[in-house]
């Protein structure tokens, strides 16, 4: 006798409908499925099997409570499916595809068309696809795909950009690299974020989306969106100033899609780039000539510093080096300092002027030097504290004829010395004499007046010719120049 297991009446019947439908099957096992239609974002799609038509929810790959593979199957796509233990309804349990394999082949095709001629037209249009070693994965949709194989290899692809992962390297291939940082907007102006490669310059867009720049057309082709290969880098933060740098290398576009120039000879810029600051920027810009400017914020008020602290440095100019300061420049060196000049040195300054040295300064030119003052002034030397002196300086002409003049009166005043000398006793003789045939006097007090006179000129010619004895080797010892004694003296 069979125990009542508290079914209802229609249980009982489904489970004997279900077993008569197993022994009248035309078939066990599983079954190919074809998917007629996709129904939309329902998760569910309408199969047609050899037992009939059926919408259907399908399986994923896998699935956890927190985690997934999930893929929405497209019309034509071949499932697996079997028949449910206990209804008639199509279970899918798995994706199938025997055209696959001819997929791989015409992809490795291509690939090794692509390396042989990296230029040339690919002739054959297919997914990313691959043949798979045992324990390798392999995702796509379309042109997107991800692949991760057993010899530390992670690939993922999006279109023409290319990802890859490997033990000694990481590599990007894109037509633009942009990292956003946290305090990235969406806006018309470039913030905390880095790009790299084509970078499409963007204007005022929605809340969602970035606008495009558009440069104005001309007469042979029109306008479209502006493009350029650029290295951008803007980091932003919450703090104050907003913008910490911005660095831009390549063809340098401004935010609003216009060519940046130099603020120097504005021409187009290959690199810009600041460091922002409260009160200003530190901007360094080179231009598409290799031009360089650089300058810094109002807060920078230590400056620029070099430092080497070993070995040399060369500044080589082919044209004009001006430097100018608001307040002192000051050249120090530990040995020698030379200065040299193929055409000449010029030095101005429209107030005072010093030159020092401790051990001596020396002056040499192979041609004339000339020193040139207001007559009123003229050229002094001393102490600030003490008497000036004035600097006389001749022509060597005139120094040949000072000597040759001093020369002479030299000789004079031995002649006349020696003529007084000798006239004063001659005269002072005859004068003794002359009482015999003068009694009058009078032949003898000339004589003594004579005499007297003689003695006098002696005695003048002697301090002179001591006088051009002492000035004639100083002439001589500086044949270029005179100094008066007072100055040798100083």
């Amino acid at each position: 006798m069979a125990i009542d297991r508290g079914f209802a009446p229609s249980v009982e019947d489904r489970a004997e409908r279900v077993w008569r439908g197993k022994d009248s099957m035309p078939f066990q096992g599983a079954l190919f499925a074809r998917v007629s239609a996709a129904t939309g974002d329902s998760e569910r799609v309408k199969i047609e099997t050899a037992a009939g038509s059926k919408v259907a929810a399908f399986a994923y790959p896998f699935a956890s409570a927190t985690g997934w593979i999930r893929g929405q199957p497209e019309a034509t796509t071949t499932m697996v499916s079997i028949i449910g233990g206990d209804s008639y309804d199509l279970q899918p349990i798995a994706y199938y595809d025997p055209a696959k394999s001819v997929a791989a082949k015409i992809y490795r095709v291509a690939a090794a068309d692509i390396r042989d001629n990296p230029t040339g037209e690919i002739l054959s249009r297919t997914a990313p696809y691959r043949t798979l070693s045992p324990g390798e994965i392999d995702q796509a949709s379309r042109y997107a795909q991800t692949f991760q194989g057993m010899t530390d290899v992670h690939q993922s692809r999006g279109g023409l950009s290319h990802w890859t992962l490997e033990s000694k390297e990481a590599r990007l291939e894109t037509a633009l690299h942009s990292v956003r940082g946290h305090a990235f907007e969406l806006g018309d102006t470039l913030s905390d974020e880095t790009r790299f490669g084509t970078v499409r310059r963007s204007s005022k867009g929605t809340a969602t989306q970035q606008g495009l720049v558009t440069y104005p057309g001309t007469s042979t082709q029109g306008g479209g969106p502006l493009f350029a290969k650029e290295f951008t880098q803007v980091l932003s933060w919450y703090g104050t100033p907003a913008t910490l740098i911005d660095h831009r290398q390549g063809i340098v576009v401004n935010d609003d899609g216009t060519f940046a120039t130099s603020s120097q000879t504005t021409k187009q810029l290959r690199s810009r780039m600041q460091w922002f600051s409260n009160n200003g920027v530190t901007k360094q810009e080179i231009d598409e000539n290799g031009n360089m400017v650089l300058s810094t914020s109002k807060d920078a008020t230590e400056g620029y510093a070099v430092s080497i602290p070993k070995g040399n440095a060369l500044l080589n100019v082919g044209k004009k080096v001006l430097v100018q300061s608001a307040n002192n420049i000051e050249i120090a060196t530990e040995e020698q300092l030379a200065v040299a000049a193929d055409r000449g040195i010029q030095m101005s300054t429209p107030q005072k002027a010093e030159f020092r040295a401790d051990s001596g300064m020396g002056i040499q030119s192979n041609g004339v030097i000339n020193i040139n003052t207001p007559a009123i002034l003229g050229v002094t030397v001393g102490d600030r504290g003490a008497d000036k002196y004035p600097a006389l300086v001749a022509h060597p002409d005139y120094i040949a004829a000072t000597t040759s003049y001093y020369s002479s009166q030299a000789s004079f005043s031995g002649s006349a010395l020696g003529y007084g000398q000798a006239a004063a006793q001659a005269w002072a003789a005859i004068g003794s004499l002359s009482w015999a045939i003068d009694p009058s006097g009078v032949v003898a007090g000339l004589c003594l007046s004579a005499g007297a006179a003689a003695s006098a000129l002696a005695a003048q010619a002697l301090p002179v010719g001591q006088a051009v004895g002492q000035v004639l080797p100083r002439i001589n010892q500086m044949p270029a120049g005179y100094i008066s004694r007072k100055l040798t003296s100083e």
